[in-house]
């Protein structure tokens, strides 16, 4: 290995921007179940796999045990490559490029000159010579281990997405939007497009030879060539699902595909016939690749690393290790820079650089289950377990106090400690916090309670609510007319009114303007168990979290709302916006910490709906079940990203529900609308984008 690296491979954490990338993405504390983008096969035992927040993970000894060897906790890694020696390079976001000699055990940054977005990285045998493409038409190439990096394919305006050189050739090929190919034959100085026929955003290519290469993209699409790329057949998939990463390992015509919703397809004839393998999880796969023994190996959401076996068709989840311990709740003070996240096994992380950087902090007793934690006035925080109370003075543990009784949740109102428990339990204490007086005023549990100056609000399960105007003295039952468990509550006051809002399971969001007399269900469209509500300072701006990952915002009072893409499918227990509507942070299973820059909005590629030009036509709607009696479900491959308006009207042309109004990123989009309260007759899904003027008409029957 030359000399001049031996100088560069040094630990440097440096900052990354995430800004070309926003979205949610996940800062870890520990080992994370990230999306994961990328896996390299170096031998039939040793694997490295790479994706968001800068995770690398390697492998000795095929998925047995694993190693965490991250670079940045803010840096979304797209593309690794490896030789068998450990000598490697990450590309992703920001045009950041890390490169290592010791299989990831130290990284150095490397400056490409670019700050696009970097999506595939080629590296050729001998090790001094690379390829990495991104948006805007971006390819890099070295010829001295990475020492500098030139820039060629000026004639290349797409966004790109990934490259292969077949044989480490001087042939080699580029792909990306709008179903463009390009190809070189004389080592990248000059790039001559292909002409493919098609318009679907392509994700992935790989060449046998080269003369015989695949392409896989958007709705499913699958592309081949024999002659070098003068020209191209659709192959037929089978799926109408983005298909992500494709493999051809060998020359015998063994291929394999991967993509969304679990989609895993093989070919045993160059792609003529293609059988699916699919997970039965539906989780998204994003890379594919194939061992010496034809073992393969896919990668995606979740931190989810599978094998599979093609001679005995059998999955085996080999995922590397993950905290044993769930965050149950986070909480900032009011200037968002000082935070403290809880959960269970007496998990505690902080931050004091507003979620830059999280930090853990001891607690002796480890079999601690946390449950909430809240800012208090004075500055410190409360922190509640099952019978413990603890006190956080900034980021000191200060005293912890155990009490004889269950609580759930702790609040503060007119200079007294207010808590609630199971089985309908309140207690009081007027400052010695090891001192309680309690008594029931429900039979059900009681699960969070929060305040506003005296007027103290209380939900619990079986859609009980409490409400007291004296700071606990008294209680009122407010019926709310839901059985659902109610979960989190929020007292929201404006110039106008004093708003309750309660969330729980089933889908279940309601508000009331009256002082919980009467109580209405908003309609958010979906079913998923709700976790938790927060409102941003800008009170028209609110986020809900579910047990099943998603996030949900909306911009107008929570008239419509739209799912944001949080790379998870894991339970989020808490979501907080402590300072502005752009940066939040949302909690939960397996030591998860997710971020957001930019309100949860995602700029994929750096394109929103402004800067697009130019976008493949003809989005094919797909509404099942058709006729149809409750929940319908409505899907479609979105080709680029873009703002997405998805209305359903009666057969009068009035609008009945919006299922989406914002912007969603490239891929499949796949919406819900609960049709019980409505009558039977005809109705039509009606969906339009910025380039699709006059619109796309489902007809549906009820």
């Amino acid at each position: 290995m030359r000399e001049m690296f031996v100088l560069l491979v040094i630990l440097l954490f440096v900052s990354v921007s995430f800004a070309d990338y926003g979205g949610w993405f996940w800062q870890h504390p520990s080992v994370p179940v990230c999306e994961l983008k990328d896996i390299e096969v170096l031998s039939s035992s040793v694997y490295i796999i790479a994706g968001q927040s800068g995770v690398v993970e390697v492998t000795f000894d095929a998925g047995e045990s694993w190693q965490f060897r991250p670079i940045c906790s803010d840096f979304c890694i797209n593309s690794i490559a490896f030789s068998r020696d450990g000598f490697g390079y990450a590309v992703g976001s920001g045009g950041q490029m890390f490169e290592t000699a010791d299989f990831g055990i130290n990284w150095a940054p490397i400056s490409t000159g670019t700050t696009f977005e970097l999506r595939d990285i080629h590296l050729f045998e001998n090790l001094d010579t690379a390829f990495v493409v991104g948006t805007e038409g971006v390819i890099l190439r070295t010829e001295d281990w990475g020492l500098s990096w030139d820039e060629c394919g000026e004639e290349v305006v797409a966004n790109l997405t990934a490259v292969d050189f077949p044989g480490d050739g001087e042939v080699g090929y580029v792909v990306g939007e709008r179903g463009q190919v390009f190809k070189t034959t004389d080592f990248g100085d000059s790039w001559e497009p292909c002409s493919t026929g098609i318009e679907q955003y392509l994700y992935d290519v790989d060449f046998v030879s080269p003369d015989t290469g695949f392409a896989v993209g958007l709705g499913g699409r699958i592309i081949r060539t024999f002659d070098g790329g003068e020209s191209w057949s659709i192959s037929p998939s089978g799926t109408y699902n983005a298909l992500l990463g494709v493999e051809f390992p060998f020359e015998g015509g063994l291929g394999f595909a991967c993509g969304y919703h679990g989609v895993m397809l093989s070919t045993n004839h160059f792609g003529s016939l293609w059988e699916n393998n699919s997970l039965p999880e539906m989780v998204t796969l994003n890379r594919i690749a194939v061992t010496p023994d034809t073992v393969v190996l896919v990668v995606g959401s979740s931190g989810s690393v599978y094998s599979y076996d093609p001679a005995s068709l059998v999955w085996t989840r080999l995922s590397p290790p993950t905290p044993d311990w769930d965050f149950r709740a986070v909480a900032f003070d009011e200037e968002g820079r000082l935070g403290l996240v809880v959960g269970t096994r007496g998990s505690v992380f902080y931050t004091t650089n507003s979620g830059n950087n999280w930090m853990p902090m001891h607690i002796a007793d480890t079999t601690v289950d946390f449950k909430q934690v809240k800012h208090l006035p004075d500055g410190r925080f409360i922190a509640v377990s099952d019978s413990s109370l603890f006190l956080f003075d900034g980021v000191e543990s200060s005293d912890r106090f155990d009490l004889d009784f269950r609580l759930n949740d702790i609040c503060l109102s007119a200079g007294k400690y207010i808590m609630v428990g199971d089985t309908g339990v309140v207690g009081f204490s007027a400052g010695d916090l090891s001192s309680w007086t309690c008594f029931p005023v429900a039979s059900e549990d009681l699960n969070y309670i929060t305040s506003y100056d005296s007027i103290v609000l209380v939900v619990g399960d079986s859609g009980i609510a409490l409400l007291s105007s004296d700071a606990g003295r008294h209680w009122t039952p407010i019926p709310t007319g839901f059985s659902s468990n109610l979960l989190r509550a929020f007292i929201r006051v404006t110039s106008d009114d004093t708003l309750f809002y309660a969330v729980g399971t089933d889908g279940v969001l309601i508000s009331s303007s009256n002082l919980g007399a009467t109580w209405g269900m908003m309609v958010t469209s979906t079913i998923e168990d709700f976790t938790d509500i927060a409102f941003t300072p800008e009170d028209t701006v609110w986020y809900l979290a579910t047990a099943s990952g998603s996030i949900l915002k909306t911009t107008d009072n929570g008239v419509n709302w739209r799912r944001q893409v949080s790379h998870t499918t894991l339970p989020i227990n808490g979501i907080v916006f402590p300072a502005s509507a752009d940066t939040g942070f949302a909690v939960g299973s397996k030591g998860m910490i997710l971020r957001t820059n930019f309100g949860g909005e995602w700029f994929w590629e750096g394109i929103d709906e402004e800067t697009a030009v130019s976008v493949p036509r003809g989005i094919e709607v797909l509404a099942y079940p058709n006729p149809f009696n409750g929940e319908l479900t409505v899907s479609f491959d979105n080709p680029v990203c873009q703002r997405i308006y998805v209305e359903v009207l009666n057969v009068l042309g009035e609008q009945v529900s919006v299922l989406a109004d914002g912007v969603y990123p490239a891929g499949n989009v796949r919406l819900s609308w609960d049709a019980t309260a409505w009558s039977s007759g005809i109705y039509i899904i009606h969906l339009k984008t910025k380039y699709e003027n006059t619109g796309v008409n489902v007809l549906l029957v009820k």
